[in-house]
């Protein structure tokens, strides 16, 4: 019987041997075990998972979009029944990534001061209404004083990680 960190998984998709998707009572979300996640997914993307039970979880609403931004040959399976095409795909992940993982990226490098979102997920605050992002010494901070992290001048991600912005 498969667990999750939402309960006891009622429907199982397996996309992979190594990725899958998986439904609770309640909730549901991505998995990707560790061993491959080790070698396929990058520090910021391992550290933004639950990680348990030898596998990395992304919950469905918010975090879905890390393993998909990191391993773009899955668009087939995130977009399945649609005729999404992948630079509709590519843009609309970008943009949930910057709603609800600002700090993952910031991290990666897609985050700039040119595309920060007006709306946004603040672990700092419960607060959806007039929330403002400044930037401050580099840093991207919430109106509450949370501190996403801070702009990288690293090269952008798909220099880093070629395959991201690649439909393999």
């Amino acid at each position: 019987m498969l667990f999750s960190p939402w309960g006891q998984v009622d429907y199982h998709t397996e996309f992979s041997a190594n990725i899958g998707s998986v439904s609770t009572p309640g909730h549901g979300g991505i998995y990707v075990r560790e061993e491959y996640g080790n070698k396929h997914l990058s520090e910021p993307a391992r550290y933004a998972a639950i990680h348990q039970g030898g596998c990395y979880w992304y919950e469905k609403d918010c975090n879905w979009a890390i393993p998909a931004y990191e391993l773009p040959y899955l668009h087939d399976q995130f977009f399945r029944n649609t005729n999404i095409d992948h630079d509709k795909y590519v843009a609309y992940i970008e943009k949930q990534l910057l709603k609800w993982n600002l700090s993952y990226a910031l991290e990666v490098g897609l985050a700039t001061p040119d595309n920060l979102p007006d709306y946004y997920h603040c672990d700092g605050c419960s607060n959806f209404d007039n929330r403002i992002l400044t930037i401050v010494n580099n840093h991207v901070l919430c109106s509450c004083g949370y501190d996403f992290g801070s702009f990288h001048n690293s090269p952008k991600p798909e220099a880093v990680r070629p395959n991201i912005r690649k439909k393999q």
